[in-house]
């Protein structure tokens, strides 16, 4: 096999491999549409106990939510969402999301508001 023959499969299979990542790599679209769908079925009731951009994971805004039912502590990754909730939330805020329902409700202070929907890009 000569040196052209050799270049030429090189390309062919730079090509061929190319196209498979092109195919299996999830689009923007797909990360979007799956982050805003798990948002959508998540369900939790309870008061912010911390917030931070998490510097070991991409500077993810994060906060962490302690829940009303049972003590647990909810990790909620804000990253991709484009609405700026982290922005307008605090700790000891009491936050509310509800199943099938992108509308986040907040209490500070005894005064409810809605803060969303919370939409992820």
């Amino acid at each position: 096999m000569n040196n052209r023959s050799r270049n030429i499969i090189s390309i062919i299979f730079i090509a061929l491999f190319i196209t498979y990542l092109y195919f299996k790599l999830p689009s923007g679209n797909d990360i979007k549409e799956r982050l805003n769908n798990d948002f959508l079925i998540s369900q939790f009731e309870g008061v912010i106990t911390n917030k931070f951009i998490d510097r070991n994971e991409h500077s993810y805004p994060i906060i962490i939510i302690k829940s009303f039912e049972n003590d647990s502590l909810i990790r909620i990754n804000l990253v991709r969402e484009s609405t700026n909730i982290f922005d307008s939330l605090i700790i000891s805020d009491s936050i509310y999301k509800y199943k099938n329902d992108s509308l986040l409700i907040r209490k500070r202070n005894g005064r409810q508001s809605f803060i969303g929907p919370v939409v992820f890009k």
